[in-house]
């Protein structure tokens, strides 16, 4: 959720937040006050009854219109979000596609109900003890507003210096969580009490049979089908998208998809290259020249990065391992100039299609303990190819 802090305690009106937003509103009921910051991002509904802030994008709304029928406002997705609420309340939650998190509170029933979508595009960040509960887009906005919440997590912040982890909920404050991905959340705004569950879980089948390759090209024709679904519900309707282009698997295939199924859009893609090697830029380079799509090339040098490296951190909900984080955030910002709003980047196809050295040995270890013998010298041969050394190789060959 774009800039958004909503604090609740008993008896105390704590007046505006000059800090966070530019929308800043307070509601009272039953000797509680409830502080709601929010910058102009944010869709707001208020009537008698509720009180619903939301962020992000619903993509696929055929459950939606399915639920609401005639009602469904294809220009309204905070109305038929809190319609859909007044039907199904918790369990509307699970209907909804896309990257999203979303407040509403129920001011008749004295409750606050929340949640993010299933996979964590949208994050949420919460506070809570006897006599008062924030939740937030960032852990930094409650930090800075409730005094209650600073206390620094010390063992994250060793594990940080030390060995570059930042413990499971990604920052540095012992009292904030967050609110797990495909996760709800209920407070009772009257008691101080609340509740967390999953509104969605991923079905999981547990393996029966060893990996056939004569099904690897059914689920590989399904996956790439899945991936343009995805890409054209992305660029849809669209007269102009930008795309974060680093020559990368993942972009690469975006910047392809979008040239060739959404014609009709104006592609802009931002590359950032390094002046001392030029990086990746030579793949990004043949991706333009398949394509022909508008192409801006962003510098990156150290003067960038000393005058820029504060502001990126500041801008990081989690804290900042690598200094790849200040070039993607010099390309974002570069679009944000050039007039696009939403930038379209990829992130994780190496890791998920290719895999780190850190998993081929416990893999081969599988293939040998189910005595897939032609597998692993098969598995082992390709290795050959990958980018690990031959030290490692022997500790596989010999473990």
């Amino acid at each position: 959720m774009n800039n958004f802090v909503l604090v609740c305690r008993s008896g105390e009106n704590f007046g505006q937040d000059k800090n966070l937003s530019s929308n800043t509103k307070t509601l009272f009921f039953n000797k509680h006050s409830l502080s709601v910051s929010y910058d102009t991002h944010v869709q707001t509904i208020e009537n008698t009854s509720y009180w619903l802030f939301f962020s992000g994008q619903i993509l696929f709304p055929n459950n939606l219109i399915s639920q609401l029928g005639q009602t469904y406002n294809p220009n309204n997705q905070a109305e038929n979000i809190l319609s859909l609420y007044q039907t199904m309340q918790e369990k509307a939650y699970a209907q909804l596609k896309g990257a999203w998190s979303i407040i509403i509170v129920d001011k008749k029933r004295g409750l606050l109900s929340a949640a993010g979508d299933q996979f964590g595009h949208h994050q949420l960040y919460y506070f809570a003890d006897k006599h008062t509960f924030a939740i937030a887009s960032t852990p930094q906005a409650i930090y800075q507003k409730v005094i209650e919440s600073q206390n620094l997590d010390i063992l994250a912040i060793q594990d940080y210096l030390c060995w570059g982890n930042s413990s499971q909920n990604q920052h540095f404050y012992a009292d904030i969580e967050m609110l797990t991905p495909s996760s709800f959340l209920t407070y009772n705004i009257n008691s101080h009490t609340f509740v967390s569950d999953k509104y969605y879980i991923l079905s999981f089948k547990a393996c029966t049979a060893a990996y056939n390759e004569y099904e690897e090209p059914y689920f590989a024709d399904n996956l790439r089908l899945h991936i343009i679904d995805s890409i054209k519900a992305a660029f849809a309707d669209k007269e102009k998208a930008a795309i974060g282009l680093s020559g990368g698997l993942d972009s690469s295939a975006i910047a392809c998809v979008a040239h060739r199924f959404c014609p009709d859009t104006q592609l802009t893609a931002f590359t950032m290259f390094n002046e001392e090697d030029g990086g990746e830029t030579m793949w990004a380079e043949k991706i333009i020249q398949q394509t022909n799509i508008q192409w801006v090339k962003i510098p990156c040098n150290i003067e960038y990065i000393k005058q820029n490296i504060q502001k990126t951190i500041a801008a990081q909900v989690i804290p900042l391992l690598s200094l790849s984080t200040v070039a993607q955030y010099q390309v974002i910002e570069c679009a944000y100039q050039a007039g696009f709003t939403e930038i379209t980047d990829g992130q994780g196809a190496d890791e998920l299609f290719g895999g780190y050295a850190m998993f081929f040995l416990p893999f081969l270890r599988f293939l040998r303990s189910q005595w897939l013998i032609k597998d692993y010298l098969q598995e082992l041969f390709h290795l050959y190819n990958a980018n690990i050394t031959g030290w490692t190789l022997r500790r596989i060959c010999t473990t």
